[in-house]
């Protein structure tokens, strides 16, 4: 049977401490949220490529943190390519109020998701449509 060879780092310091106060929770503890509001033609898929060049040019949205059997702690790892995920939701059918309703509710959502783990993208982008 051929057994799979994972090439990953240690935890720096910083990220040991994060790991340990998040140890055992289903939610990431830090997550850092961040929106951009756009008024007019938005052409996504050369949003899709702004976001494929930021994810290409920084390693860290590129690093997942799988916690191996037998290992406290996870390791990280560092894909060489990981296409952009951009989620997509479409409110314009909806009132001022109801949107305003499920965009907190969204981003609620996404404050609870665990890190990342291997394979799995570090970068999360949602494209809400008003």
């Amino acid at each position: 049977m051929a057994q799979e060879v994972l090439s990953g780092f240690r935890l720096s310091p910083q990220q040991q401490h994060l790991w340990s106060l998040g140890a055992g929770r289903e939610e990431a503890s830090y997550r850092a949220l961040c929106g951009v509001r756009v008024e007019g033609v938005l052409d996504t898929r050369e949003l899709e490529r702004a976001l494929a060049h930021l994810i290409e040019r920084h390693e860290i949205l590129r690093t997942s943190f799988p916690l191996l059997p037998g290992l406290e702690r996870p390791l990280q790892v560092i894909a060489e390519t990981a296409p952009p995920v951009l989620e997509r939701h479409d409110f314009t059918n909806l009132a001022p109020e109801e949107q305003e309703s499920r965009i907190s509710g969204l981003l609620h959502e996404m404050s609870l998701r665990p890190l990342p783990k291997e394979g799995e993208p570090a970068l999360s982008a949602a494209l809400l449509m008003l």
